[in-house]
């Protein structure tokens, strides 16, 4: 199912193509994804999920209802930074002082410039990152969709015996 899906998202939204309507820079804001999503007949999360392999950034894209992540995606960048959320095997509040839980209280979408700390407390002090909030109205199931973009950040390569420690998820909270 999950190449199927990948298969998909390819022949949708062709990667050349995709590039082309992110110029200049691959920045990408709320009108930038809804263009997409509208040019290539597919959900604003769908279009999140392949913009996100094209990233210049590390980028991690969540899903947000009542409070709560429903799910997350990192790309390369972000998960070898150990930016992303295990939210598939365990609650993760959404950080009060974010645009999603703002979002998320008045039903607005919006971007803004915060501190990568409020969500990855491991990142430093002023590391600043880009966050989106998208009010998807699905009648049946609403929810924020959330972008989250912060600077390359140095990192190590982990060998084979540090891959487990490399592996563990950021939580939100300090360990």
């Amino acid at each position: 199912e999950s190449e199927a899906d990948i298969f998909a998202s390819y022949l949708l939204m062709p990667l050349d193509d995709f590039r082309a309507q992110l110029a200049p820079g691959n920045e990408l804001d709320v009108e930038v994804l809804r263009h997409c999503r509208d040019r290539y007949g597919v959900s604003s999360m769908a279009a999140a999920l392949k913009w996100i392999e094209i990233a210049p950034r590390r980028t991690v894209v969540v899903a947000v209802r009542d409070g709560h992540l429903l799910w997350a995606r990192s790309n390369d960048r972000a998960l070898k930074s150990r930016c992303y959320f295990a939210a598939s095997k365990q609650t993760i509040a959404v950080p009060p002082e974010s645009l999603l839980a703002k979002s998320e209280e008045c039903g607005q979408s919006g971007q803004w410039t915060t501190h990568a700390r409020i969500w990855f407390p491991n990142e430093p002090h002023d590391m600043p990152m880009s966050e989106t909030a998208i009010c998807i109205d699905n009648p049946a199931f609403p929810y924020v969709l959330g972008i989250l973009q912060m600077p390359e950040a140095e990192f190590h390569w982990t060998s084979s015996s540090e891959e487990d420690e490399a592996m563990f998820p950021l939580t939100g909270m300090q360990w």
